[in-house]
């Protein structure tokens, strides 16, 4: 019976996720620059912290601090 109801409501999920695709749509857009232009700029911020080595990359560089 657990089956049945978790199905049902995936299914109910799945129609109004469809219904409503237009705002999903429109969300596409701010999302993307939110996530270039936000997000990766502090990912990469790391480099400040790390003693940074060009050849190693960002995540091939070892801390900078050491305790």
């Amino acid at each position: 019976m657990k089956h049945v109801a978790e199905m049902s409501r995936r299914k109910r999920l799945g129609r109004e996720i469809k219904r409503h695709r237009s705002v999903y749509v429109l969300l596409i857009i701010p999302l993307t620059y939110y996530i270039i232009f936000k997000y990766f700029p502090i990912w990469n911020g790391q480099i400040a912290f790390k003693d940074f080595m060009p050849l190693d990359g960002i995540l091939g560089s070892r801390q900078g601090f050491y305790i």
